[in-house]
């Protein structure tokens, strides 16, 4: 037998393998290198699951952290984490592609499928175009945001120095939807009742969270007055809408907790609240105690934390598109009718699978997930469990509290949900059992639904 009949070439991966493998090489060097005594301050020991937690956490933007990012990291330390959230909220493909532009490289036609992959886009023509635009606007808006919160950094102890640090390390934190901080221990309570900080926060949080094509399709409206997408009106409208929603509900279930913003003047409230609405989307900064929520205040959070942000965006969730499919779907199928459609807009029969795909794997991860946690963690209310599972799900990053003393089978657990998370469910099933190809019509079949 011939060796060419032996051997055979090699399948090239496809763009879902890319990703998910891609995610996976960041993760491992961000690991290697956290672990290393180099990394740590003096004195300080980092084990190696506590590594890899942390840089699948930064990797996948998520913030839930076992160890407190500025007392266990020295500056090298906080700089990997730094440039992990950095990487994981452009995306690997998005990395990938910039360093052979840098280096002048080809990119290939699978490369170039590969990142509309991850962008959410069918233009592969304008995959490269689309990775420029997107990485100036993040540096810029990552600039603005990190200049405008540094008056408050200024107030605190540390020099001018850190300020600025913190300052640079919090505006990309909050554009990226990672929920990491360089406060001690404390989050970011002590700005609860600061306007500046607040307001700059929620407004990175907000450009990071609706996505590359909205961005790109705003931008060409102010540039070159292109029409605004149906996408981006959905978009734009449900941000707009589940930002002031939930804060409402917040406002009205916490009005009067003492330990959260029952204190507060009714200013302050509303401040506190439109934060909390915000972050729960995907960001993962607090400046209320997430442990002493009223029960108003767990629902609205883990329904937020759900729901997400917008596709191709730095943040996780479900995501809105698919929560406003799903929301249509039933609309229809209330009405009794057979297609499904969206403001005048018809919503294709694959979009709806992807929906419904998306939203059942979701369910049943966090289903597993707390069987595991209820189990490993028994000492520990099921609300708080639940909490957890869904923060690192949803690459949020929120915690009741109860993160640091989670036992390794715990920690790991929420490895993979953040990981499930980022890389994304279809990418992920397709990448284990592969996309089925075969296009068979079988028999109809009745089934009693209902």
């Amino acid at each position: 037998m011939e060796a060419s009949g032996i051997i055979r070439k090699h399948k090239p991966f496809s763009p879902t393998i890319k990703i998910a493998l891609g995610y996976i090489l960041l993760i491992s060097i961000g690991a290697f290198l956290l672990v290393m005594p180099f990394s740590a301050r003096e004195g300080v020991s980092v084990g190696l699951v506590d590594a890899l937690f942390t840089s699948t956490s930064a990797v996948c933007v998520t913030g839930l952290v076992v160890v407190d990012t500025y007392t266990t990291f020295n500056f090298f330390g906080q700089l990997v984490v730094f440039l992990l959230i950095q990487f994981g909220g452009l995306g690997f493909m998005t990395l990938a592609s910039l360093m052979m532009m840098a280096l002048r490289k080809r990119i290939s036609l699978k490369d170039k499928l590969s990142i509309s992959e991850s962008f959410g886009n069918d233009d592969i023509k304008m995959s490269t175009k689309i990775t420029k635009v997107i990485f100036i606007v993040t540096v810029i808006i990552e600039l603005i945001g990190a200049a405008a919160v540094l008056p408050v950094f200024l107030t605190m102890e540390g020099g001018v120095g850190l300020a600025i640090w913190r300052s640079l390390f919090h505006s990309v934190a909050a554009f990226c939807n990672a929920g990491f901080d360089l406060m001690g221990g404390t989050g970011m309570t002590p700005f609860v009742d600061n306007p500046l900080f607040n307001i700059v926060t929620i407004s990175v949080i907000f450009c990071g969270g609706i996505g590359a094509s909205v961005i790109m399709n705003i931008i060409g409206r102010v540039v070159k007055k292109d029409k605004i997408t149906f996408n981006t009106k959905m978009i734009v409208f449900a941000s707009f809408g589940l930002l002031f929603g939930g804060a409402l509900y917040f406002l009205i279930a916490e009005y009067n907790n003492p330990d959260t913003i029952g204190n507060l003047t009714f200013g302050q409230k509303v401040l506190a609240s439109l934060f909390q609405s915000m972050t729960t989307r995907s960001a993962g900064f607090n400046t209320v105690d997430q442990g002493a929520l009223t029960s108003g205040g767990y629902l609205v959070s883990d329904l937020l934390m759900v729901i997400g942000v917008s596709p191709a965006s730095t943040g996780g969730g479900i995501k809105i598109a698919t929560f406003l499919v799903i929301l249509a779907s039933l609309r229809s199928c209330f009405g009794g009718r057979d297609d499904y459609h969206m403001a005048q807009k018809s919503i294709s029969k694959k979009a709806f699978n992807k929906a419904v795909a998306i939203f059942v794997f979701y369910i049943l991860a966090i289903i597993v997930a707390l069987a595991v946690l209820c189990i490993s963690e028994s000492g520990v209310e099921i609300h708080a469990l639940l909490f957890e599972c869904i923060s690192a799900l949803s690459n949020v990053g929120l915690t009741t509290g109860i993160t640091y003393d989670l036992s390794e089978v715990g920690r790991i657990v929420l490895i993979l949900l953040m990981y499930l998370g980022r890389a994304g469910f279809l990418c992920v099933v397709y990448s284990v059992i592969g996309a089925n190809k075969l296009n068979i019509k079988y028999p109809d079949s009745k089934i009693i639904i209902g």
